[in-house]
């Protein structure tokens, strides 16, 4: 895998990012680890490539992602925990993928 910076990932297109597997962006998050500026860029990615593959392998998750995907935020937001901070485009790149899914599994 490549090596990337704060830089490198930022001049990636959303586009690009949205397709990457999610054990591949899961794998950039561990290399990022400690780079809190890298861990918020890629989280919102991480977070809707595997809500899209969670539900594209069983559409009934749907449901539940959809409700624990504002949920989660709020959690992270009220006990300051996760690797990356809470934010909209995590929420919406979540709800993105988890529709993406449900398309992709009929």
């Amino acid at each position: 895998m490549e090596k990337f910076t704060p830089v490198s990932v930022a001049n990636r297109r959303e586009e690009e990012l949205r397709r990457l597997p999610w054990r591949e962006l899961l794998e950039m998050r561990k290399m990022a680890e400690g780079n809190q500026q890298l861990q918020d860029m890629l989280s919102a990615y991480e977070h809707g490539a595997w809500a899209k593959e969670t539900v594209k392998d069983n559409p009934a998750m749907f449901i539940p992602i959809s409700v624990a995907i504002p949920a989660y935020n709020i959690y992270k937001q009220v006990t300051g925990s996760g690797r990356s901070n809470p934010s909209l485009k995590q929420v919406t790149e979540g709800y993105a993928g988890a529709i993406e899914g449900l398309k992709e599994a009929f």
